[in-house]
């Protein structure tokens, strides 16, 4: 049942297919996975790429703790560095970091994952991913304030990056961050 579940397949309205009635299905297979998978990277040191669905399903279903614990936080240091697994360590840096924003209290964790998720996005070129961890970023920002232009230079990143990606309602939320920053930086 897991392997039909894909990141960012849902349908907002739960009963369509796809939505979130149906993500509450595969819970059992994806803790079970991620129980499974981390006890084999611990006797075989192999990492598993069904790491970075669990992940995503876990923070769909806001069971952030549970991300937190073993569908992210573990799962991060199970990946290799390896060009292939890329785009599972930005999912799971990006889930890491979103849990963990809400669910502990040490946001310098939180903001280490998101940043090392959009170097890591940067460094392939994933335009995506890179909005999605600047808009999580920015969040933990607002919420948390840092150093003095931290925000602001954050908001123009995601500004960059919405242009280069050329979605209008991005775009729109890259102006809104702009909005806030240039408003919360006076």
């Amino acid at each position: 049942m897991l392997e039909a579940l894909t990141p960012r397949t849902y349908e907002p309205g739960g009963q369509r297919p796809g939505g979130w009635a149906h993500r509450v299905e595969p819970l059992p297979d994806a803790r079970s996975r991620a129980r499974l998978g981390l006890f084999r990277h611990r006797r075989r040191r192999s990492p598993n790429p069904s790491y970075r669905v669990c992940a995503r399903l876990f923070v769909e279903l806001n069971l952030l703790e549970e991300c937190v614990a073993f569908g992210a936080g573990r799962a991060i240091g199970a990946l290799d560095d390896g060009p292939s697994y890329h785009a599972a360590k930005v999912e799971l840096l990006w889930a890491f970091g979103h849990a963990a924003m809400f669910t502990e209290r040490n946001s310098h964790q939180c903001e280490a994952a998101l940043r090392s998720g959009l170097e890591l996005a940067q460094a392939v070129g994933d335009l995506q991913n890179q909005f999605r961890l600047l808009s999580r970023l920015l969040s933990l920002c607002t919420a948390a304030p840092a150093n003095e232009g931290v925000l602001l230079e954050v908001a123009l990143l995601a500004d960059t990056v919405a242009t280069k990606l050329g979605d209008t309602a991005r775009h729109l939320r890259a102006q809104t961050y702009l909005g806030i920053a240039y408003h919360l930086e006076r």
